[in-house]
């Protein structure tokens, strides 16, 4: 269905309105290859609807979240960071922003450990603007940096460069750029000041949503754009690649698509996009699309039927395939992927190869609106995925999938693993996945050596009574229909012997050691050599003590393990003499535990006592000679800097000065950038920018400023009348250079601190049905206005324009609008559930949730 929407734009815009929105369950859906499983979700936020979207693995092998939030924070929505570890536990949350609405779209570690960060507020003057800030590895911020004009200004992502600096690619429709179109790059140094920036478009919608730094140090940037200067016929997916200075290089549209939205470097040098593609009388279809190097198309697939699928995010994963993250609202004809409808929105995982055949596809969400807008695959193999839930609590969503191991595997464990025959023993099963996940209904059978069977519990434990008459191995067997069998096995021993632990000291004292004997009685050892009951050794002086293990009949008993417990702590192994030595260390007096264990023995034990004594000196280390490790950065050797002479001169060096932009409105206070530079030498294409240069303005307007360290300096022009500025920028030693600025009548109505949208630019018009095509007869409609934080400026609801299924908000039925001129905005467009009647009465959608259409336009 089509509507079209009109308002003061370069050009009229007929858009798509994408209709239905339902519940899905969670289901796995099991195509070629092992298909993941998640291993844990978590939700962050309060009480509204929070919600992340972009995460990355960091350093330390955690995660950070880049979301916005209206539960916490100083103002409306405001720019929010977690930080979590490994296992989604939140480490840390941190907000940004002031009293208005500031939104976060972007966020990346950087080279020093901190975080860059980068949306819009409009909490720093009152219109949107393009916003970036710079935190430490703790969340703290350390600069803030805001770019743009007087309306309609948004960065979409951001990344550091190889040169430490950062790109930040948004949107904007201020009129501070001397330049048509509203696709806007910026370059800063690391500390973000601007070192240049560009616009590519048209007058139309020309969107960035994402971008890479290429290998040959340039830029490609992906998004949409309609205008017609780009070659566009409608909204068309765009691809455009430039140099490392932001020079154009080349551009691409594919008409086949709506919009890129994100864009990943492959490993033959082309790329991997992710976007949404409209096919002609069918719903929304998630896209996968291949180019080469060039930006030529190699091949694309889509993937969904039935509701609307779209493509949120795309990366390459190790083995050379792709993974694509995708949000479905699923309708009545959703049966591609195994989607039942009865809910909202979910969201599908999608694997491929590395020609985009589908090897498998995994759902997540639960009865809510679940949707994911980022994916990333971890250092495990498996993937992380963020997004927006009401499902398992409002807020944002984070997401762990296992890697592409089978889930259906049990393995099975027994607590004890070792019996005495002859003596019913109860046994502990317990019964997991190869992810560690319980598994519960799941029979354990045991073998004739010992009969006897369970069903294991929720937590997959199952208690059974091990009875088995003669020595031997009882084996348990763990079965489950759907999944593959595992065993493991039980010993049922005999007692052969005793193992009994004594003290005695060495005779052989000179050597420096303490023999303790295991053998015989200890109380009658012990007294025997006279040591009162016991070893003893000094508390803070490392000893070394040889335990050695025989059978009651003193015969030395090899493989028997002797565990150090209480004021020290080891282990050790006897050898084939008895004998194992063990370097025990108490820092404290006290008193140390030796226990002596064997597979067919019963144990016996130690007991050493600490006394406090006077450590012994730790021994020197005998020096050794370092070895040399070769490294993987090449190693120089410094060369002394030649001496310069430096003599003066009297010759003055020259200077430019360029303006942006180079005309203004009269009456419009507006914000410009002069840069002086020295000139480029022999050619090239830049030159040096000159800090502490003085610009003072003369003629319709004036003003004065100091460049900073990039030879740039803002200053706020308004020239009350038309005619021209001279900007004059002088600096010692250098020639004088001046700029000339023009200013235009302004013929525009005076601008006010509010400026709606006049009464008579919106016709709505269509056909809405409910539940499997049932038309609705009569009924109201609801118009609701979001900005695209998703936050609501504006609501009506107009009674009985429902009129045997069509609907008809007449030309000036919408009254004037308070929005923000240039700015995008989202319009639901829902019938009232409460008054619908439908052509078959007993049938209405599921819940009274109102069918809807969503569509963004432009003030």
């Amino acid at each position: 269905m089509d509507k079209t929407i009109s308002s003061k734009t370069c050009a009229r815009r007929t858009l798509r309105i994408a209709v239905g929105i339902t519940i899905i369950f969670l289901l796995l859906s099991f195509g070629a290859g092992a298909v993941p499983v998640e291993e844990w979700n978590k939700t962050f936020g309060g009480n509204y609807l929070d919600g992340a979207k972009y995460v990355q693995q960091t350093s330390d092998g955690g995660f950070i979240i880049a979301g916005n939030t209206k539960s916490s924070g100083a103002g409306d929505y405001d720019a929010w960071l977690i930080k979590t570890d490994n296992k989604g536990k939140e480490k840390w949350s941190k907000t940004f922003g002031g009293a208005g609405t500031d939104i976060l779209w972007s966020a990346r570690q950087t080279s020093d450990g901190g975080y860059i960060a980068a949306g819009k507020t409009n909490s720093y003057g009152g219109k949107d603007q393009i916003w970036v800030f710079k935190t430490d590895d703790s969340g703290n911020q350390q600069w803030s940096k805001t770019f743009g004009g007087n309306s309609g200004d948004a960065a979409y992502s951001v990344r550091q460069t190889s040169d430490g600096g950062y790109i930040i690619a948004a949107y904007s429709s201020s009129c501070t750029y001397d330049v048509k179109g509203s696709a806007l790059i910026i370059k800063t140094d690391n500390n973000g000041n601007q070192q240049w920036s560009k616009r590519f478009g048209g007058c139309g919608f020309d969107i960035v949503n994402t971008f890479l730094e290429t290998r040959d140090g340039g830029f490609i940037f992906a998004g949409s754009t309609d205008s017609t200067e780009n070659g566009a016929k409608g909204m068309t997916a765009w691809i455009f690649k430039t140099d490392s200075s932001g020079k154009w290089q080349w551009s691409k549209l594919e008409p086949q698509g709506e919009e890129f939205t994100s864009i990943e470097e492959a490993s033959d040098s082309g790329f991997i996009l992710a976007g949404t593609v409209v096919p002609r009388g069918s719903y929304d279809k998630a896209w996968l699309y291949k180019t080469d190097d060039g930006g030529n198309k190699q091949w694309s697939k889509t993937f969904g039927s039935g509701g609307i699928y779209k493509g949120t995010s795309v990366l390459q994963t190790a083995d050379g395939g792709y993974a694509l993250a995708v949000t479905v609202a699923p309708n009545a004809e959703t049966t591609e992927e195994g989607f039942v409808y009865a809910g909202r929105s979910d969201s599908l995982l999608i694997k491929t190869n590395a020609t985009g055949e589908k090897q498998w596809n995994m759902k997540l969400g639960g009865d809510g609106y679940d949707d994911i807008y980022s994916v990333q695959q971890t250092s495990d193999g498996g993937y992380v995925l963020s997004g927006t839930t009401d499902s398992y609590g409002r807020g944002a969503w984070l997401v762990k999938v296992s890697n592409e191991i089978s889930p259906i595997t049990l393995k099975v464990t027994a607590t004890p693993d070792t019996v005495t025959a002859g003596a019913p023993t109860g046994v502990t099963f317990t019964v997991e996945n190869l992810l560690d996940v319980p598994q519960g209904g799941v029979t354990v059978e045991l073998n004739s050596a010992s009969k006897g069977s369970g069903i294991t519990d929720a937590s997959g434990n199952v208690a059974i009574n091990a009875n088995a008459q003669e020595a031997g191995i009882i084996t348990a067997t763990a079965s489950k229909t759907g999944f593959i069998s595992a065993s493991t096995r039980v010993s049922a021993i005999k007692a052969v012997g005793t193992l009994q632990v004594t003290a005695a000291q060495s005779t052989a004292e000179t050597t420096g050691g303490i023999t303790a004997k295991i053998w015989g009685a200890i109380t009658a050892t012990a007294s025997k050599l006279g040591l009162g009951g016991g070893l003893t050794i000094p508390a803070g002086t490392p000893t070394s003590v040889t335990f050695t293990v025989v059978n009651t009949a003193g015969v030395a008993q090899s493989d028997a393990k002797i565990d150090l417990t209480g004021a020290a702590t080891g282990r050790g192994i006897t050898d084939v003499n008895g004998n194992v030595v063990m370097n025990v260390n108490a820092a404290n007096a006290g008193a140390i535990t030796a226990t002596a264990s064997k597979l067919g023995f019963i144990g016996g034990s130690l007991n050493i006592t600490v006394i406090k004594g006077t450590p012994t000196p730790t021994p020197t280390p005998t020096s050794v000679p370092a070895t040399t490790v070769p490294t993987l950065l090449p190693t120089s050797t410094a060369t002394p800097t030649p001496t310069t002479t430096i003599t003066a001169s009297t010759v003055t060096t020259a200077l430019n000065i360029t303006a942006t932009p180079k005309t203004i409105t009269a009456g419009i206070p507006t914000s410009v950038t002069f840069t002086v530079f020295q000139p480029p030498k022999d050619g090239l294409d830049g030159g040096l920018g000159q800090a502490d240069v003085v610009v003072i303005l003369t003629g319709a307007a004036t003003g004065s400023g100091t460049t900073d360290v990039y030879g740039n300096v803002v200053m706020n022009v308004n020239a009350t009348n038309a005619g021209t500025i001279t900007a004059t920028a002088s600096k010692a030693g250098f020639s004088t250079v001046s700029k000339t600025i023009s200013v235009t009548a302004n013929t525009t109505i005076p601008a006010t601190s509010s400026t709606g949208i006049s009464p008579a630019i919106v016709t709505l018009q269509g056909k809405l049905t409910g539940s499997g095509g049932n038309p609705v007869q009569k009924g109201s409609m609801k118009v609701t206005i979001y900005d695209l934080s998703g936050a609501q400026v504006w609501q009506e609801t107009f009674d009985g324009v429902i009129d045997n299924g069509v609907f008809n908000i007449p030309l000036g039925a919408i009254q004037e609008l308070d929005l923000m001129p240039g700015t995008i905005y989202q319009m639901e467009v829902a019938i009232d559930a409460e008054s619908a009647t439908y052509a078959t009465p007993d049938v209405t959608f599921g819940d009274k949730n109102p069918t809807s259409d969503v569509i963004k336009f432009k003030a």
